[in-house]
């Protein structure tokens, strides 16, 4: 198909690889593939990288995880083969680490990495950023995460945003509740479930996250229960 002056060219299936051979002027980064997707003049689609660069392929391995090949992707590290050689394979194509889809129009979506996908009991893997970054999305939502590794069905620990939860609880009766009470407190479940229906709307049912807990305090970096950036330290969970 042509628009826009962009020749893109797809390679059996549409989905799993796509190739832009044609000028792509005015551009923008969206995300972190900037170097290799992005967004075209009026063609915006929200929520996704863009489509490749004019001289770059990008195409989606069978486990998700996103391919990049032109020439401004690098040709290795200096004096470390080894570490080439598990970026660059198969006749150069880089390994980004990222998981994601290409559209029918050839469009990017990351939607996690590679080192974070959870690989339940009965082998479906579940990319939890998507689930995670959905969840928080509810205002009285701070830290989720997204657990079940080799389980039978997808998790998620929660807790609450102090600087949100204190107006919402007042609003709902519950202005002199403990930390520990709105974590168990059927209002706030009900309220947490609605952002767990909201997260699956966007992953099939086996991805789906079928229960969660509460956590009577948020998540820091002091106690080693989370990194800077907000990142979880560990998809565990006893």
């Amino acid at each position: 198909m042509r628009d826009c002056g962009t020749d893109v060219r797809y390679a059996g299936d549409s989905r799993k690889h796509v190739r832009n051979l044609g000028q792509t002027p005015g551009l923008y980064a969206q995300s972190i593939d900037v170097a290799n997707a992005v967004l075209v003049g009026d063609k915006i689609q929200v929520g996704t990288v863009g489509r490749p660069i004019q001289g770059v392929s990008i195409r989606i391995a069978d486990d998700g995880e996103v391919l990049i090949q032109g020439g401004n992707v690098f040709s290795g590290y200096w004096n470390n083969d080894a570490a080439t050689r598990e970026v660059l394979k198969d006749d150069q194509w880089f390994f980004s680490g990222d998981i994601g889809v290409l559209d029918d129009e050839g469009y990017l979506s990351i939607t996690g990495r590679k080192k974070e996908i959870i690989v339940t009991a009965a082998g479906k893997n579940v990319a939890p950023a998507v689930l995670e970054d959905r969840m928080r999305s509810n205002a009285i939502v701070s830290q989720v995460m997204v657990v079940g590794d080799a389980k039978p069905f997808i998790a998620a620990l929660v807790t609450l945003d102090v600087d949100a939860i204190g107006a919402w609880a007042a609003a709902h009766g519950l202005g002199d509740a403990s930390g520990e009470e709105l974590a168990d407190s059927p209002e706030v479940a009900a309220e947490v479930q609605r952002a767990v229906d909201y997260a699956n709307k966007a992953v099939s049912r086996a991805e789906a996250i079928k229960t969660f807990r509460v956590l009577p305090k948020d998540l820091s970096i002091r106690s080693e229960e989370r990194r800077a950036g907000k990142e979880c330290r560990s998809r565990w969970a006893p």
